[in-house]
């Protein structure tokens, strides 16, 4: 059986629209700054959104941060 084309979060279906790496065409994004860290659990994830988005002629800036864990820039957000 195939996977459902949706994710389900505290009971709502969450599709492409909410989650735009969901999206089986990538192409007339706008363009994308994605920050990760490179110790992230969700690195690879966050690459492979990128490494469709350049393909399909969109613009995704991609920065991932040496030895860098989930929420690493959490401490300089919560200075301001």
């Amino acid at each position: 059986m195939a996977p459902p084309p949706f994710r389900v979060r505290a009971g709502r279906r969450v599709g492409a629209h909410g989650a735009a790496a969901r999206a089986e065409d990538l192409s007339g994004l706008p363009p994308a700054f994605l920050d990760v860290g490179a110790a992230e659990t969700f690195r690879d994830e966050v690459v492979a959104f990128a490494s469709r988005i350049w393909p399909v002629g969109g613009h995704a800036e991609l920065h991932v941060w040496p030895g860098a864990c989930h929420a690493f820039d959490e401490p300089a957000r919560r200075r301001r």
